[in-house]
C-alpha cells in the first residue's frame, strides 16, 4: 500500500496526470484491449463461445486490411444496444493492423 503522503499527492492530480505518472493506459483503452482479446479468442475458437452467436464474416472481400473482417449480425438501433460487446468491438477489430 502506498504511504499516505504519496496517496494524497495522487489525489491532487487530474486523471490524465495520474495515468501519465503511473505509466498506465486509460480505463477506456484497457477495456478495449480486453474486448479485443475476447474477440480474438472467439474468432480463433479458443473459448467455449460460438462465433456465429456474435459475429459474421464481412460480406465485402476487399484487399485492404486483413482477411478476418467481421460484420455485426445485429446492428444497433438503440443507445443501449450500442454499448454491447459486439457493437464495441467490431470497428476496433476491423481497424487493427494485420499480423
Amino acid at each position: 500500500m502506498l504511504p499516505v503522503t504519496v496517496a494524497s499527492f495522487f489525489l491532487t492530480l487530474c486523471y490524465r496526470d495520474r495515468l501519465q505518472r503511473l505509466n498506465i493506459p486509460s480505463l477506456e483503452l484497457r477495456c478495449l484491449r480486453i474486448d479485443l482479446i475476447l474477440c480474438y479468442k472467439i474468432v480463433f475458437n479458443m473459448v467455449d463461445l460460438q462465433f456465429d452467436e456474435f459475429f459474421e464474416w464481412s460480406p465485402s472481400c476487399g484487399t485492404r486490411g486483413h482477411k478476418y473482417k467481421l460484420y455485426n449480425k445485429n446492428s444497433a438501433r438503440t443507445r443501449v444496444r450500442s454499448e454491447f460487446f459486439t457493437e464495441r468491438v467490431v470497428n476496433a477489430w476491423i481497424a487493427r493492423r494485420p499480423d
